[in-house]
């Protein structure tokens, strides 16, 4: 039998609050489904703008072509839900609340496409009720009818449910974690007391419905107050041999091959590394920079000081604008007075916060394309300010950057990162891209966007993302960074 398993966690929404640790969960149980049989390679991870209605649905649909009869799906869902007409829904990251119906994903849709398979687990993180809610309750309100009907009369398909119908899910900020998925993630990786396992590790739909029940309302008492009530939630046909967690052969096995989540294995990589700046590029023909007159200019067909010097020149108007659309979008998150924000327009235009950071507009010449010009931008953190960015990075959502540039302790050298890369790489979600003779290597993760560069002999690291607020981009380079299997290789791209 093989598992497949999709994974889904949206914590930034396009159109509705947050959802917090919703991240933190789907990363806490793809690993935990990694270590439970199911190989990297059958785990299919879609996070925030990737989770949208049509993209879950055909990641599912697809997996009807590769799915024979005795293999298993696990589905894994951390994020918002809504009822509505009487049906419940999964709030996917474009759902618009003045049309639900059209725009998210229905438990009943859902479910029937999961009827394609005859061995289903769902696990439902999720609240069901109207918005605005608190970010740290994935609450409900009433329902009238049963969403989970569907699946009652299915002998392998059962559904786990982070809390009963009218009741709130919480979240918690000292597991940093939805409650819930944090105890499923435990008693999946081995971490529940042994009494609740067999002997050869296996652990029953049944028993981990009973771990839940014991645990989670506790948890969130001690939280959230002796008046706040979560009680996990189980349907389907509750059967001591339907087995949510594989054997591990023996419990001294078992015991070697849990995986800890306290310390939770999600990190600030912002607390690990230096940070020196964001960046963004883009590249044009030189002949379209306001400052380039036909008839009296010529197009460099070469590159030199001199032809740099007149793309720079050319370039003024779009230096002065790019300036004026980061200091504008500086003024609207009011985090700086006007007082402590200092403007400069020369070769190039600087923007100076409270000397916290500084932002760098400037344009250059195409050195591998000389008819070319390449204009930067630089947010640069001032080496003596870490802790104050910090502070108030969550809120610094500034566009356009898509890359960060960070320096590790020791240079790199290509020759024993392609030895490290080719052995850590087969048993894992790491890809990397390297061409003899070339000076650079590329990583990316399966199932996931964003790209680090390591650069032969430089102690500077490049990550790129597909995302273009400072602090989006910040957020998928740390989650990148925890989503690394190999320690040798999350070891290697932060220098340690």
């Amino acid at each position: 039998m093989t598992k497949f398993t999709v994974v889904v966690g949206i914590e930034s929404y396009k159109n509705v609050n947050k959802v917090l640790y919703a991240s933190n969960d789907a990363l806490a149980f793809r690993n935990a489904m990694i270590t439970n049989g199911c190989v990297a390679e059958n785990v299919r991870v879609l996070l925030n703008e990737d989770a949208t209605t049509p993209s879950i649905m055909s990641t599912l649909q697809r997996l009807t072509y590769e799915v024979k009869d005795n293999d298993e799906v696990i589905f894994f869902f951390a994020g918002h839900g809504e009822i509505f007409s009487n049906q419940q829904y999964l709030i996917t990251y474009e759902t618009h609340y003045s049309d639900i119906p059209n725009t998210a994903l229905s438990l009943d849709k859902l479910f029937g496409l999961m009827r394609n398979f005859t061995r289903v687990t769902f696990f439902l993180d999720s609240c069901h009720s109207g918005m605005p809610i608190k970010t740290l309750q994935r609450s409900s309100e009433e329902l009238t009818r049963d969403p989970f009907e569907a699946i009652k009369t299915m002998e392998y398909q059962v559904a786990f449910a982070s809390c009963k119908n009218g009741e709130k899910s919480y979240g918690s900020d000292s597991l940093q974690h939805g409650t819930w998925t944090y105890y499923v993630v435990k008693a999946l990786t081995g971490e529940a007391p042994s009494s609740f396992y067999k002997s050869d590790g296996t652990l029953t739909s049944s028993a981990l419905q009973e771990y839940l029940s014991e645990n989670v309302p506790l948890q969130v008492k001690r939280e959230q107050g002796e008046d706040k009530g979560q009680t996990p939630w189980f349907f389907g046909g509750l059967t001591r041999d339907f087995y949510v967690r594989s054997s591990q052969s023996t419990n001294a096995n078992m015991e070697s091959q849990r995986t800890e989540i306290t310390p939770l294995p999600y990190e600030n990589v912002i607390d690990k590394i230096n940070i020196d700046s964001f960046h963004f590029k883009q590249k044009g023909s030189v002949k379209s920079l306001s400052g380039f007159k036909r008839g009296s200019h010529k197009e460099p067909t070469f590159y030199s000081k001199t032809t740099r010097d007149f793309v720079t020149r050319i370039a003024n108007v779009e230096i002065h604008e790019m300036t004026q659309d980061y200091l504008t979008q500086i003024q609207h998150l009011d985090l700086y007075k006007d007082s402590e924000i200092h403007v400069e327009y020369e070769e190039f235009g600087s923007i100076d916060c409270n000397e916290d950071f500084f932002i760098q507009v400037f344009v250059d010449q195409d050195k591998n394309k000389p008819n070319e010009y390449v204009m930067c931008s630089e947010l640069i953190i001032h080496s003596d300010r870490t802790e104050v960015f910090k502070s108030i990075f969550p809120n610094l959502t500034l566009k356009i950057f898509d890359r960060i540039l960070y320096t590790i302790p020791k240079r790199i050298i290509l020759k024993d990162t392609i030895q490290i890369l080719e052995n850590e790489t087969e048993e894992d979600n790491v890809l990397y891209s390297y061409t003899p003779g070339s000076n650079i290597i590329e990583i990316e993760l399966n199932d996931m966007n964003g790209k680090i560069t390591l650069s032969e002999s430089s102690d500077q690291v490049e990550y790129f993302s597909n995302k273009s607020l400072v602090n989006e981009v910040y957020e998928d380079f740390n989650l990148f960074i925890n989503s690394i299997q190999s320690n040798k290789v999350k070891s290697l791209v932060l220098g340690e």
